[in-house]
C-alpha cells in the first residue's frame, strides 16, 4: 500500500544515508556554504525527487520570515478584468510577481465590510508587502500607513507611503493644448467625486493651461463613486448633462469635454450618439488612460498612461523594501497623447 502521508526531511535523510541537517542545507540551496560535497548534493536531490519531497512552506516562512507572497488591496468597486484599467493593473502585478517568483494575493474592500477584519486578514496571511489602490480617506490604507510593513501605493499618492504614479498634470496639459490648437475655446472637465491626488493633478494641468491660453472651463462633478457605480447614477449623470448641453444656446456650451478616465469618455460618446450629438463635430470628447480599443472600434483621443508598467514597478519597489533597501517617495512614469476619432 502506498503511504499517503507527507514525506519529511527525516524520510529523505534516511533514504539518502545522510543527516537531516544535510538534507535541509541541500533543499534550501545552502549546500555550498555548508561544505557539502557535490556527489552528496546530487544524491540528496535525486532522493528528494524520487520521494516527491516538498519543503514545508509554513516552516520555511517561519525560518526566513518571508512568505514570498505580495498582497494587492483595492477599495474600489471595479475589481474585474473586464474593466480595462484593472486588466492592465492585474497584468502588471502578475508579471512583476512572476519575474521575482512571488505569489499574488488579492484583497478587496466591500461596501458592507468593516475595515478592521479585512486588515486583520491581510496580516494573518503573512504577506511580505502590499500594493494599495485606494483613495485618500480609505480606512484600510490608513491602518496600513501605521504598520511596519512594506506598502506601496499606485495611481495616487498616499503619504507617507512610497507611490508609483503617472504624470497626470503633464498629460492634461498636452491634451488641453491639443484641444486649443483644434479651435476649442470653451471646454468642460468631468471630475470624480472621490479625493485622489491623480485627479487633483489632472485638474491642475487643465486649469493652468486654460488660464494660460485664456480659455473657458466648466468642471462637472460626478456623483459619489461607490453609490454611483452600484446604482448607475453616473450613467444618468452623463445623460442629464448631455440633455442640458442640447438645451443650451450654441455659444454658451462647451465644444469639448475632457473626462478623467477613458471609461467615462467612452460612455459619454455613446450617450451623445444616442441623442443625435455628433462626435467630434458637435462635441469633442477625450479621456485619460489611452487603452487600446476592442474589436473594430477606433481609438479615442486620450492621454495614454502605462498602468501595466506602474503595477510592475510597484512590485519591484515592494520587493526592495522587503530586502531593506530604500526607495523613492514617488516614482512618476511619463504619459503620451494619443489622437483618435473623438477629438
Amino acid at each position: 500500500m502506498t503511504e499517503s502521508r507527507t514525506t519529511t526531511l527525516k524520510d529523505v535523510a534516511a533514504r539518502a544515508g545522510v543527516s537531516i541537517m544535510t538534507v535541509s542545507a541541500v533543499v534550501n540551496g545552502k549546500a555550498a556554504e555548508s561544505r557539502i560535497s557535490e556527489p552528496t548534493r546530487r544524491r540528496v536531490e535525486e532522493v528528494a525527487r524520487m520521494m516527491n519531497y516538498r519543503p514545508n512552506a509554513l516552516a520555511r516562512s517561519l525560518r526566513t520570515r518571508r512568505s514570498n507572497v505580495i498582497g494587492f488591496y483595492s477599495s474600489y468597486p471595479y475589481m474585474s478584468v473586464e474593466q480595462p484599467f484593472m486588466r492592465h493593473v492585474f497584468g502588471g502585478l502578475m508579471g512583476g510577481c512572476n519575474a521575482i517568483e512571488r505569489e499574488l494575493l488579492i484583497f478587496q474592500q466591500r461596501s458592507d465590510q468593516h475595515s478592521e477584519p479585512l486588515y486583520g486578514r491581510m496580516l494573518d496571511r503573512r504577506v511580505d508587502g502590499i500594493i494599495v489602490l485606494a483613495g485618500q480617506r480609505d480606512p484600510v490604507a490608513d491602518l496600513l500607513r501605521q504598520r511596519d510593513l512594506p506598502v506601496v501605493s499606485i495611481e495616487s499618492v498616499l503619504e507617507p507611503l512610497p507611490s508609483v504614479t503617472v504624470d497626470d498634470e503633464d498629460g492634461m496639459v498636452q491634451l488641453t493644448r491639443y484641444l486649443f490648437n483644434r479651435g476649442h475655446q470653451h471646454i468642460a472637465y468631468f471630475s470624480p467625486s472621490h479625493q485622489v491626488s491623480s485627479n487633483v493633478r489632472r485638474a491642475r494641468g487643465i486649469q493652468s493651461t486654460v488660464s494660460e491660453l485664456n480659455m473657458t472651463l466648466e468642471t462637472v462633478q460626478e456623483p459619489e463613486l461607490f453609490s454611483a457605480w452600484a446604482m448607475g447614477h453616473w450613467q444618468r449623470a452623463l445623460e442629464d448633462w448631455a440633455d442640458d448641453w442640447r438645451n443650451r444656446q450654441p455659444g454658451s456650451r462647451p465644444t469639448a469635454v475632457i473626462c478623467w478616465c477613458d471609461d467615462r469618455a467612452a460612455h459619454l460618446v455613446d450617450v451623445c450618439r444616442n441623442r443625435g450629438i455628433d462626435v467630434p463635430s458637435d462635441l469633442a470628447i477625450a479621456g485619460f488612460d489611452g487603452f487600446a480599443p476592442l474589436g473594430n472600434q477606433l481609438p479615442m483621443t486620450a492621454v495614454r498612461a502605462p498602468w501595466r508598467q506602474v503595477a510592475e514597478t510597484a512590485v519591484t519597489l515592494v520587493e526592495a523594501l522587503c530586502n531593506g533597501e530604500s526607495v523613492p517617495s514617488e516614482t512618476r512614469l511619463p504619459v503620451e497623447l494619443v489622437v483618435g476619432f473623438s477629438a
